[in-house]
This record gives C-alpha cells, structure tokens and sequence, in this order.
C-alpha cells in the first residue's frame, strides 16, 4: 500500500480507497482477510489510530466485516456492492463514448454495431 503524506487527501480516506479499489478491480474478494492494522502502520509509518479509522469507514460503507481476535475480512456481501460500482463506471465509459461519437459524428448504430463485435470477440 502506497501512502502519499504529502497529499491533500487524508490518510485514512488513502487506505480507503485503495482496499475499495482492489475490492472493486477483484485483487481482494469476498472473505479474503485483510492486512492486519499493525502491519498497515508499520508499512506506512502511520498511526494504528488512522488505520483503524479506515477500517472503521470500510466497514460502515459494508466492505469489510471485522471478526473480533481474528482481524477484517473483505465481506460477504460485497458482490453487491462491486456491481454497483461496475455499474457507475460502465456508465462513465458510455458517457465518454458518446461524447467521442458525437465529436466524430458516429451514429449510435456504429457504435452498437462496435460493441457487439468487441463483445463477441473471442467467442
């Protein structure tokens, strides 16, 4: 885990988003057990308080559970939320795609007809 104490985001918010990230991108999955707090401050030189926050916040957005002595685990559950955000950043892509089209003067047929072919590739 890389940390950027220089950054205007906060430390916790950095761990945040880079479990969220790996959850979202399928590097940690469902059940998968997270590196111990101990082991993130020391890694990073960072407070146990920050990291716990982190955890604190990951598991409030349901991403994480926590198992009393045993340590956090990525949650069950997360299939969930990892769609969602698939969702969100398919809609992204198909923003830009659009506006790509439109500036190139590519009619949605065309595009669809893209689609399909980059879909069924390798099939």
């Amino acid at each position: 885990m890389e940390i950027q104490k220089n950054s205007p985001v906060p430390i916790y918010m950095q761990i945040v988003y880079d479990i969220q990230n790996k959850i979202n991108f399928g590097k940690l999955r469902s059940g998968d057990q997270l590196p111990s707090v101990r082991s993130i401050s020391k890694e990073c030189d960072i407070n146990v308080n920050t990291v716990l926050k982190a955890y604190d916040q990951l598991i409030k957005e349901g991403y994480v559970t926590s198992q009393k002595g045993l340590g956090y685990y990525v949650s069950s559950n997360i299939k969930e939320n990892v769609a969602a955000y698939q969702m969100e950043y398919i809609r992204q892509s198909l923003e830009l795609i659009k506006t790509s089209a439109e500036i190139g003067d590519i009619s949605l047929e065309t595009v669809c007809n893209l689609l399909n072919e980059v879909w069924n590739e390798g099939e």
